[in-house]
């Protein structure tokens, strides 16, 4: 079986979203260690980061526009969680 450029862009896809899940699950362990609002706030944007990195597996894997444009709309609450999370630890 031969796959086309685009079904392996989204295979490399499923993999990257590995580590990016294990970041998650770290982040998770340190936001029931910690409780801070800081923490959580990364957590939520390590989540949204995998939904990204899901989504776009999906856009190349089925050639979906819908998750095209999902995994743009992804990177709004990403950015969103990631500067709250920044912006508590100045304060």
């Amino acid at each position: 079986m031969v796959l086309n450029p685009v079904q392996v862009e989204g295979l490399v896809a499923f993999i990257y979203t590995i580590p990016i899940g294990i970041a998650f699950a770290i982040t998770i362990r340190h936001y029931q260690r910690d409780r801070s609002r800081q923490s959580l706030f990364f957590t939520l944007a390590w989540f949204s980061y995998v939904i990204w990195g899901l989504s776009n597996a999906f856009a190349f894997s089925f050639n979906s526009k819908f998750s095209a444009l999902l995994t743009s709309f992804w990177t709004i609450p990403l950015a969103f969680f990631t500067i709250i999370s920044k912006r508590l630890n100045v304060l």
